[in-house]
């Protein structure tokens, strides 16, 4: 005799024979998949870890073939960077490049300030805004004493002169910001007027 609450009298439950993941709504399933926690590397399989490493390396030798401000920036005027000697004294003069950069110190600073408290992204794009800036000041600078005969200074206090000149003509030129074309050209024409004053003053009788 079966009692109604005996084990056998129990109904037997229907069993879905269909694979976990085919049972899943598919919105679910995706749900579950992107709120699983990431795997660390260290559990990772064999095959992880290695393609992680060699991402790694990939990385750091992108890294290693960014050209640098020194290589990049500054190489129209290393060939200026020499040491020069007066013929008449034969004292060292300042090389036209190392004068450039001296005029454009301000940019320098600004620069080595983001390399050290600029934020993440400044620091991932090697500080560019900065760079970009220091590397169109001594642009500008390197082509103003050119022109105004930083070369052709016999003496010191002749280089002094040209690389003071075209610093105060940069300073009433060109304001604190961002160097745009428009604000370039306004200082190569302030130093073009002033090498034709200059010319005139050394043919005056």
């Amino acid at each position: 005799m079966l009692w109604p609450w005996s084990r056998d009298s129990k109904p037997k439950p229907v069993r879905d024979e269909k694979p976990v993941d085919e049972s899943v709504d598919p919105s679910l399933q995706e749900f579950y998949d992107s709120a699983k926690p990431l795997t660390p590397v260290s559990l990772a399989p064999k095959e992880v870890k290695e393609e992680y490493e060699r991402s790694i390396e990939t990385s750091k030798q992108k890294q290693e073939d960014i050209p640098t401000f020194k290589e990049k920036g500054l190489q129209q005027i290393d060939s200026h960077d020499e040491p020069q000697i007066d013929p008449t004294t034969g004292k060292t003069m300042l090389p036209l490049g190392q004068a450039a950069r001296n005029n454009c110190v301000e940019y320098e600073a600004l620069m080595a300030n983001c390399s050290l408290k600029g934020t993440y992204w400044e620091k991932l794009n090697l500080c560019h805004v900065y760079r970009k800036q220091l590397m169109k000041c001594v642009e500008l600078q390197t082509d103003a004493l050119t022109d105004l005969g930083y070369n052709r200074a016999l003496t010191r206090k002749e280089q002094i002169d040209v690389q003071n000149q075209v610093d105060d003509i940069y300073s009433s030129t060109v304001p604190d910001g961002p160097i745009t074309d428009e604000i370039a050209d306004k200082f190569k024409a302030s130093v073009e007027q002033e090498r034709i004053k200059n010319s005139k003053m050394i043919y005056r009788v």
